[in-house]
């Protein structure tokens, strides 16, 4: 009974993508938690301190596990998908899961314990959604071949990764050492990219319904953070080029996807 029940809602759900858009255009309004000094009108300001002052940056030395982890699994899943699929699904799931919390939750004079609760809700979601791809995985198989596609997708993938941002400037630095100190693998629009740079690459192989949302979420964040760093705090801009992609590959996902759920 409650399979079938899931089942229908599920099949409700997806018949109508135009109701997750507003569901999670809805979901993004839900404010920042502070328990000091929290003022509504100060909403944005609350939320970007909360996402660069985060308790992530307590966590350094689970980077380079957790970027080279995801370089070995990006490298399996693209060239070897049937035997890394499913590894990579668990990843992302466990990623998400980790960037959520760490990235959204802060502890500080200024705002005392903080939480950019939407986001945090969003990675949650997504984190779900993968480790259901994991434990139902059906497409764990090698799509046909594209060298085009995967030409064009890898370099945002290992440009997510790389993350090349000096992290007290916020300014471009391009060393390759960030490739496993960055942490851009905790952290949900670099982790976005990835995924949807995967799931394009093996369209249709991949989830409608799971990459319809990867991409609402992803389009809807990726707008948001380029508000934030060319106008709201434009000496975040090298970090809001860094954001392109994600928009960019979000709008390749829904238009691929809509037709899939």
């Amino acid at each position: 009974m409650g399979k079938r029940m899931i089942g229908k809602l599920r099949s409700a759900i997806t018949r109508k993508p135009a109701a997750i858009f507003l569901a999670a255009c809805a979901l993004l309004t839900v404010p920042p938690f502070a328990s000091r000094g929290f003022e509504l009108f100060r909403v944005p300001e609350i939320t970007a301190y909360i996402l660069i002052h985060s308790v992530r940056r307590d966590c350094a030395p689970l980077f380079p596990f957790a970027n080279g982890l995801a370089l070995l699994l990006l490298a399996g899943v693209l060239f070897r998908g049937a035997l890394f699929y499913r590894p990579f699904s668990l990843f992302l799931s466990a990623a998400y899961l980790l960037a959520g919390i760490l990235q959204n939750v802060s502890v500080s004079d200024r705002y005392g314990f903080s939480v950019t609760v939407s986001i945090l809700i969003v990675a949650l979601l997504t984190a779900g959604l993968w480790l259901r791809e994991f434990l139902t995985d059906g497409r764990a198989v090698q799509p046909r071949a594209d060298p085009r596609r995967l030409f064009a997708l890898l370099p945002f993938a290992l440009l997510a990764l790389w993350q090349p941002v000096h992290p007290e400037t916020r300014l471009p630095d391009l060393q390759l050492r960030y490739f496993l100190s960055s942490g851009s693998s905790l952290t949900f629009c670099m982790l976005t990219i990835v995924s949807l740079s995967v799931m394009i690459y093996r369209f249709p192989e991949v989830d409608g319904l799971l990459l319809f949302v990867s991409a609402t979420f992803g389009l809807l964040i990726g707008i948001g953070n380029l508000w934030l760093e060319f106008l709201y705090q434009p000496d975040l801009f090298w970090v809001g080029v860094l954001h392109i992609p994600l928009v960019g590959l979000s709008v390749v996902g829904l238009l691929l996807s809509h037709r899939e759920i």
